[in-house]
């Protein structure tokens, strides 16, 4: 959990976003392209009335309306919506139905406004934070400070100045802990923890474990005495299967966290955040100054949801040279928590345990290879699904709360509840950078991702070339940098991928069971196919 400062803090938003678009095109200028000869220009700017008729010398100010004078042409038109350099706070997502893509053969590019070639360009800023201001002291030795913001507003991350800032957290030996369906006693060597614990709110009091192959998180519910009673479904659903909570695989690899309380909030660089009473606290890195910097509190779990219908897809859509940036995912907040399977699928709901899942099911059994198929997808920031010939050149995923792209995931990983049905997709030259989660998740998991009962379910056609990503991953270290789970023809070539706690690139999914004519491992050693949840397929 503990994080060490990276070099560079304190630049403002739009300059480390633009010095990161440098970075990715590896030239001194943003690539805008020029719009055709016959394309309609709808000009946006933060500075912009959307009472004005969307030209250049008289911009929009907001996304949505862009949106709105995009579909008085693209039915005619190509149509190129330029986005000056500025933030663009979201109140919510935006989201691409087909009537805000290409129609009738034409296309629509969402893109940054051109600037003079002597100039280096910023790239806008699609934020679903809101920057927090106003900062007080706290405490008497004057190292804490606390901030209003808005009543019941939740969020898992916190950054400070463009780097991502650690929850309060401290460790605990798995040795004195005891692991029961209900929750988990504390030995007395430890009980001076819940000692301090009981001095603060419990109401977001979360355990977050880190095995080999999985990061999980289990609210809890109460402290009672010496035990941590916890939320379910998400203690029971994290103690079965594989790399469990509590007996994961490859000791060096894993660690368990009491997380989010301010009776934690013990050394630089930690926050934490009372959604109840609006107020945010924090402990400033050494440096960091609260009167300049730059606080970005993300409200937000999805930016853009591009794609809402099988029956009639976004088309020849075009996203090049914007950054997005400040989401949060609330699911391991919730009951539910986040029972990592890996690489961001997690199950969820209740299932039908063992009886005694920790004797039993630490390390498989039959009974938990029933809900493979039935296993949930982390929602990414942006999304895109029901969707053909979409491309995002150039573009920057920074400072993101969970997967950043997600191409073609289930639908109850999307916004609009519509999954899948993804074809030509290209995804080229962008930069993934300073994220909780991975890069880039594509494709489902579930039984139609790999056996769709509807053939417009199939996700088609992926390239994924020449991008950058660096430093992901960093809270969900089960997330691969880019995972590829059920495509018909994908390309991922060319990707320079750095700092990433777990796998690089992964391939596939489903590990055999899901094979033409079943998988003897299944069939002999996991029992996979004695129940009738998992279909042998020919």
């Amino acid at each position: 959990m503990r994080r060490k400062s990276k070099p560079g803090a304190g630049e403002a938003l739009v300059r480390l976003v633009s010095l990161a678009m440098l970075v990715c095109l590896g030239s001194g200028t943003v690539e805008a392209k020029a719009p055709k000869p016959t394309a309609v220009v709808v000009a946006v700017s933060p500075q912009g009335n959307d009472a004005a008729d969307g030209s250049v010398a008289h911009p929009v100010r907001t996304l949505e309306q862009a949106q709105r004078l995009v579909r008085r042409s693209n039915t005619e038109h190509d149509v190129q919506v330029q986005l000056a350099p500025g933030v663009y706070r979201l109140q919510q997502a935006l989201v691409f139905r087909a009537a805000d893509g290409g129609r009738n053969g034409h296309t629509v590019e969402w893109t940054a406004a051109p600037c003079a070639a002597e100039q280096a360009c910023a790239s806008p800023v699609i934020s679903g934070a809101l920057r927090v201001t106003h900062w007080l002291p706290y405490n008497q030795e004057g190292h804490i400070f606390v901030a209003d913001t808005p009543i019941g507003l939740e969020a898992r991350e916190l950054w400070v100045n463009g780097h991502l800032a650690s929850r309060t957290a401290v460790e605990l030996a798995r040795k004195q802990l005891q692991f029961t369906r209900q929750g988990v006693t504390v030995s007395a060597e430890a009980q001076a923890v819940l000692a301090e614990l009981a001095k603060q709110p419990q109401r977001h009091l979360e355990l977050f474990a880190t095995g080999y192959f999985t990061s999980r998180v289990a609210p809890v519910a109460r402290m009672d005495g010496n035990t941590l009673v916890m939320q379910q479904p998400a203690w029971q659903n994290n103690l079965w299967g594989y790399d469990t909570i509590e007996d994961p695989f490859g000791p060096e690899s894993a660690h368990l966290y009491l997380v989010n309380s301010l009776a934690l909030l013990r050394h630089p660089g930690e926050w934490y955040l009372d959604p109840e009473r609006g107020k945010l606290y924090l402990w400033p890195a050494e440096g960091v100054s609260l009167d300049q910097a730059d606080v970005e509190l993300p409200r937000l779990t999805t930016l853009v949801a591009v794609g809402d219908s099988i029956e009639d897809p976004v088309q020849d859509l075009a996203i090049r040279g914007i950054t997005f940036s400040y989401t949060s995912w609330l699911g391991p907040s919730s009951p539910e928590g986040y029972a990592s399977q890996q690489s961001g699928s997690y199950l969820a709901g209740r299932a039908a345990y063992p009886d005694d899942p920790i004797g039993t099911c630490s390390k498989g059994c039959p009974a938990f290879e029933t809900v493979r198929n039935d296993w949930s997808q982390m929602p990414a920031s942006v999304q895109v699904a029901a969707a053909q010939r979409i491309t995002l050149d150039q573009d920057t995923f920074a400072h993101l709360g969970q997967y950043a792209l997600g191409i073609g995931n289930d639908a109850d990983a999307n916004l609009n509840q519509v999954g899948l049905g993804t074809s030509d997709i290209t995804v080229s030259r962008c930069l993934f950078q300073d994220g909780a989660g991975g890069a880039i998740l594509a494709g489902g998991v579930q039984r139609d991702a790999h056996h769709p009962h509807d053939r417009r379910l199939l996700n088609r056609e992926l390239i994924v070339e020449n991008n950058r990503v660096e430093a992901v991953s960093q809270e969900y270290r089960d997330n691969s940098a880019i995972l590829e789970t059920y495509f018909d023809q994908a390309q991922i070539v060319h990707n320079e991928i750095a700092n990433v706690p777990y796998d690089a690139i992964d391939i596939g999914y489903g590990w055999g069971m899901h094979d033409a004519g079943g998988n003897s491992n299944y069939r002999v050693r996991m029992h996979g196919y004695d129940s009738p949840q998992n279909l042998i397929y020919t």
